[in-house]
């Protein structure tokens, strides 16, 4: 691949477009307007660098890579110049071969205690490029968290400079002191662009920072990224539940990915039931996912219900691989008009919005 083509697609990924590349695999020695080698990349609006031969086919194959981008699926497609109505005449034959570029998340775990390893495993599971901040070696090494895709030792404010944040990073703050935590969310804060944004906190706790975070100077519009206490509020006890609590909201997180951005902020994950007690030895969970729109809700379930049964499905086989045991996952959309206006139903979703 050249040069030119490899600056396009990293100019793509820096600016968080999507794109597919569209390659010539095989081609007869006559008869075809490109040879194998020839290549063209589709971005998700539609636009093209590069060309296949143009045409009726290159049309074609623009299409089949937008459909490619949108499934995160590879193809391989085979396109004849015979001559047929409305077709070149040209007597030969390619095969196409299509790719999407798939931008990988980051999370950044910053602590490595013993709710940041089971949230870890979660979070590595979903295919997440994982990175472990942590001043203590003790607790932030390969030994312990061989899963971990780059493990950086050292202070949390100075290690965080070394990493790229963009609106593919996902950041969740649990660090062994308070302290710690403050100085962790004040360095990322008003990072031009974030995805995720949470932190390990009591409301107290939570009250004191929104207030010294003012004092500091930051405005209002950063401190409404932040999900503080992270996690949903599922009665959650051990380190294992807090972890669950945190996954669900980066479901929804994954959500609007899925959506792509069409119902920002407009989505909330709340688990009514969470229990190991029925006897068939199943962890049950049912989870709803609420919109505040019939239009959201229709883009959420997708057509003929495929995508939220694709959210159910990844999210049940990273529980049940968590866990180490069958889990029967509920998924269900529904439409709740105004909720993120309403304390009520804030608190009910686990955000506890308080100060903001």
């Amino acid at each position: 691949m050249n040069q030119d083509f490899i600056n396009h697609a990293r100019l793509a990924i820096k600016a968080g477009r999507r794109c597919a590349f569209a390659t010539v695999v095989e081609s007869t020695v006559k008869g075809t307007p490109r040879k194998a080698g020839a290549k063209m990349i589709v971005f998700e609006d539609g636009s093209t660098h590069g060309t296949i031969g143009g045409g009726r086919n290159e049309k074609d194959v623009i299409a089949r890579c937008l459909e490619a981008i949108g499934k995160s699926e590879t193809r391989l497609m085979t396109y004849d110049y015979f001559g047929r109505k409305g077709e070149s005449v040209c007597g030969g034959q390619i095969r196409i071969f299509i790719e999407p570029l798939i931008q990988v998340r980051k999370f950044i775990l910053v602590g490595a205690g013993h709710i940041a390893l089971p949230l870890s495993l979660i979070v590595k599971s979903l295919d997440y490029h994982l990175t472990i901040i942590d001043s203590r070696r003790a607790f932030a090494n390969p030994q312990r968290m061989p899963w971990a895709d780059r493990i950086l030792v050292g202070k949390p404010t100075a290690q965080l400079k070394k990493c790229r944040i963009d609106g593919l990073t996902d950041i969740m703050i649990v660090t062994h002191g308070n302290e710690h935590d403050y100085e962790a969310l004040q360095a990322v804060i008003c990072t031009p662009e974030i995805g995720y944004l949470g932190c390990i906190s009591s409301q107290a706790k939570r009250v004191k920072f929104f207030r010294r975070l003012r004092e500091d100077g930051v405005a209002e519009k950063y401190l409404r990224r932040i999900s503080i206490p992270a996690g949903l509020d599922l009665g959650a006890q051990t380190p294992a539940e807090i972890a669950v609590s945190i996954a669900a909201e980066l479901i929804r997180e994954q959500v609007m990915e899925a959506t792509h951005r069409e119902v920002p902020y407009g989505v909330a994950v709340d688990i009514e039931r969470f229990s190991d007690a029925v006897t068939d030895g199943k962890l049950h969970i049912a989870a709803v996912i609420h919109v505040e729109r019939d239009s959201q809700k229709g883009i959420v379930i997708g057509r003929g219900g495929e995508r939220l049964k694709a959210i159910g499905i990844a999210a049940r086989r990273e529980l049940q691989a968590f866990f180490g045991r069958p889990v029967h996952l509920e998924t269900l959309v529904r439409v709740e008009t105004g909720w993120s206006e309403a304390e009520r139903l804030l608190d009910r979703f686990g955000y506890g919005q308080g100060e903001i």
